[in-house]
């Protein structure tokens, strides 16, 4: 039942926001605009996720981090509209932080987003280079396998050693958000 609870709820709240940012500058209101109203609401649905994951309530924070990070998404992809380099480096940098939070929080849909958001930021900045593009993305798909595999084993290391350097109190706010 949750996702059947939150997603609708959470695709609700996306057009919502959409809908206040023409309300506030009219039907003529781009789609940078639109989505730049849809992205704190990502942030707010991670928040809650967050949030549920500390009081416990896992299966409730998965669908709620689910639909966080697809409106996040959504909403930085309508915003910085990565046509140019800048754009696709911000969005694989994002992606690698998410790839990097998804060890603290244990949760695979932060690693899933952050995998595709680094694969899409990597791709789109090698059909720039244009006819060099096909075997650079060859070589870097092999390279991201081979990383993700890594990744499965770094993982816990990687958490271990940056909770042991947190202070107490942040340390067990992790904990409690992923033991």
């Amino acid at each position: 039942p949750d996702p059947l609870a939150l997603v609708p709820l959470g695709a609700a709240t996306a057009l919502l926001a959409a809908d206040f940012a023409e309300l506030l500058f009219g039907n003529d209101a781009s789609h940078r605009v639109k989505f730049g109203f849809v992205l704190p609401v990502g942030l707010a649905w991670l928040a809650g996720g967050l949030w549920l994951d500390v009081t416990r309530r896992r299966s409730w924070a998965t669908w709620a981090n689910w639909v966080g990070l697809g409106a996040a998404a959504a909403g930085l992809l309508g915003v910085f509209a990565p046509v140019t380099v800048p754009g696709f480096v911000v969005i694989g940098l994002l992606g690698a932080v998410a790839l990097f939070f998804s060890a603290f929080v244990r949760h695979w849909s932060f690693t899933v987003i952050g995998a595709a958001a680094v694969l899409f930021g990597v791709g789109g900045l090698l059909g720039e280079l244009g006819g060099v593009a096909p075997v650079a993305i060859a070589v870097l798909g092999v390279l991201f396998i081979v990383a993700g595999l890594r990744w499965s084993r770094w993982r816990e290391p990687i958490r271990e050693a940056v909770l042991a350097r947190l202070p107490a109190g942040a340390r067990a706010f992790v904990t409690r958000l992923a033991p």
